[in-house]
């Protein structure tokens, strides 16, 4: 059986999920920043150094971009273990919010480097490597889940497109 549910209200917590996920992904960057003593201005979607120049071993990037990568894994997992038990249809739209914004990091990593693309040439592998196994992993877990709540194909279509507009326009937040 199909969820009822109206569709402004899958909009509202599609965008919703959409923003909370980008912005804990950013928290968690800022955190590792924070926590490697590296002063930081942090806006809404977006850290900035204080001392541009300051020098950032190879090391510490790894932990300033693995933190918003490993967030957003670590939400994929706490969502799909909470969905198996409680059959929240909203844990399922933070899955599929954290797919896309990894899966939007992915494609951009064609363009610029994402966190994953970026720990990727750190660690000496191609470009896409970690990206494959991000995109991968999350991508199973949605999709293993997607017995436990049932979405219709046209609701499904409403999320996906909600959080993509979503995530698009957190992007161009700038305070």
């Amino acid at each position: 059986m199909k969820l009822k549910i109206k569709i402004p209200t899958l909009i509202l917590i599609s965008f919703s999920a959409g923003w909370i996920t980008y912005f804990l992904h950013e928290v968690f960057h800022w955190f590792a920043y924070s926590f490697l003593n590296i002063e930081t201005s942090f806006r809404v979607n977006t850290i900035e150094l204080f001392q541009k120049e300051q020098f950032i071993s190879d090391h510490k990037f790894l932990m300033i971009y693995g933190s918003g990568v490993c967030f957003t894994f670590l939400q994929t997992v706490c969502c799909y273990i909470l969905l198996k038990k409680n059959k929240f249809f909203w844990l399922y739209i933070f899955l599929i919010a954290a797919f896309e914004l990894r899966f939007i990091a992915a494609i951009l990593n064609f363009f610029s480097p994402s966190d994953e693309g970026k720990i990727s040439l750190i660690l000496g592998l191609p470009l896409h490597s970690v990206s494959l196994i991000v995109v991968g992993g999350i991508g199973w877990l949605v999709y293993k889940s997607r017995k436990n709540v049932t979405f219709s194909k046209k609701q499904i279509l409403i999320v996906l497109g909600a959080v993509f507009v979503s995530i698009y326009l957190f992007s161009f937040i700038n305070i």
